[in-house]
């Protein structure tokens, strides 16, 4: 978990609120498979998914490479609503290693046409 951070991905910015919104979806996704968790869609599009490095926005990267985790191809994804993501990346067996809170959708921003 990047802890330091304090950018606008960062630790920091979480409320009282989202704590208790994270506590529930952990509980609620150790109840699950990675199988069923991936097969999760919102209005057609998959909830939780890998992201490929490339496309996270410059700061994140930046990021990455001071934690030199710049190695990686690819971070996850978990949407927890609208905009609040948790982003990490899977192990080898069932681990995911958290890594940012994106309360703002700010890791990745969609461009919108």
């Amino acid at each position: 978990m990047d802890r330091t951070y304090d950018g606008s991905f960062g630790w920091p910015k979480l409320t009282q609120a989202d704590a208790h919104a994270l506590h529930t979806f952990f509980h609620e996704c150790g109840c699950k498979t990675w199988q069923t968790l991936c097969s999760e869609s919102v209005a057609g599009l998959p909830k939780h998914h890998a992201q490929a490095i490339d496309t996270l926005e410059k700061e994140a990267q930046t990021r990455l490479k001071a934690l030199r985790l710049d190695d990686l191809d690819e971070l996850f994804r978990l949407r927890l609503t609208g905009k609040r993501r948790l982003w990490g990346f899977r192990g080898d067996g069932d681990e995911f290693y958290v890594l940012w809170w994106d309360p703002d959708h700010t890791v990745y921003i969609v461009k919108k046409a």
